[in-house]
């Protein structure tokens, strides 16, 4: 069947590297959008371990402009209760006035039972800027909203920017990657599920495909096997008792600690770390000397260094490392800028 993901703008790329590690094809990448072809346990293992989507969806079809639009083909059971919700699309009137003109289009002649508070069903048309794409939401709910984030810090990021950054830096499986200023854990927590294969939803939840009988047959994934070291350290016992708590939540295999940043030197060997992430708030800037010289000491040589911090802030690259690359990423209205060093 025909399928797709909705994206967070900035985290196309990424996902589509995800689409073709887990489903193991090619996925046509576009703006906000990563679409394939896919049968239906396949799409439910995917639905559970990706990591970098807001949503999976089976495809119903698409159009430039609504009027245009028509429905593919698929089986929905008149049992159930159906809502329509409109995404991409600014002003409550506009995004109504959708869901009326798409939900005259659904079911033509049949007795469809619309429940806008407890649907069994939930039809997203998604609006990228481009097409108009109209979707059945497999799972039934945003997928970057992590059940395991109990404990979440303000500073912090949901599961689909949180597993961006850890890819981004150049983590893999079988890596050891730190995160300091580790906020609730979410970027260690994320890179700890992508080392071992993890499911990153919470499996005891009931969703929407389970009610339909295309997926009857379908069961829910395990996780696999742990390969890397992940480890995460913050300053303050309340930021580590988070992330150790919404860690077991995830039932994610990282080791936490509450250290300071000029610990880092004495608490790990020389040359033993391959990832070093720093999520930077401005009371820690002026420490950049600090930063520089605890990641040269723990990072192996080649190591990556990402720092993580606002958009406004400025400061020198240090000779013993090359700056890869920066971008910003938009969370939100605000604006998030990555910088990724490689030591020398």
């Amino acid at each position: 069947m025909k399928a797709f993901s909705i994206v967070h703008k900035g985290l196309e790329k990424v996902a589509g590297k995800e689409v073709s590690e887990i489903l193991n094809c090619d996925g046509n990448v576009g703006t906000e959008i990563v679409s394939f072809d896919v049968d239906a346990q396949k799409l439910v293992n995917y639905a559970f371990r990706a990591q970098s989507v807001k949503r999976v969806l089976i495809d119903l079809g698409s159009a430039k402009e609504v009027e245009n639009f028509s429905f593919d083909t698929f089986d929905f059971p008149l049992s159930l209760k159906y809502t329509i919700k409109v995404e991409g699309v600014k002003g409550q009137d506009n995004r109504q006035k959708i869901a009326k003109e798409i939900g005259i289009k659904f079911l033509v002649g049949e007795e469809v039972q619309f429940d806008y508070k407890t649907p069994d069903v939930t039809i997203i048309v998604f609006f990228n800027g481009e097409k108009y794409y109209v979707g059945l939401d497999v799972m039934g709910h945003e997928l970057d909203q992590r059940h395991y984030r109990v404990f979440p810090h303000s500073a912090s990021f949901k599961g689909d920017f949180a597993y961006y950054f850890t890819r981004k830096a150049g983590f893999e499986k079988g890596k050891t990657l730190l995160m300091a200023f580790c906020k609730d854990g979410a970027i260690p927590i994320e890179a700890a599920l992508f080392d071992s294969d993890g499911v990153v939803q919470d499996v005891d939840e009931v969703y929407t495909y389970e009610k339909l009988d295309l997926f009857k047959d379908c069961k829910k994934p395990v996780p696999g096997s742990w390969k890397g070291a992940v480890i995460a350290a913050d300053e303050t016992m309340q930021n580590t008792n988070a992330t150790r708590k919404n860690a077991k939540i995830a039932s994610a295999n990282i080791k936490v600690h509450k250290y300071g940043l000029d610990d880092l030197d004495v608490k790990f060997d020389e040359g033993s770390i391959d990832v070093l992430i720093f999520h930077i708030t401005s009371k820690d800037e002026d420490r950049i000397n600090e930063l520089y010289y605890q990641a040269s000491y723990i990072l192996k040589p080649k190591g990556r260094l990402m720092f993580i911090g606002r958009e406004m802030w400025e400061f020198s690259i240090s000779d013993k490392f090359n700056l890869i690359e920066n971008e910003d990423l938009a969370k939100g209205d605000s604006i998030h800028r990555i910088w990724i060093l490689e030591k020398k």
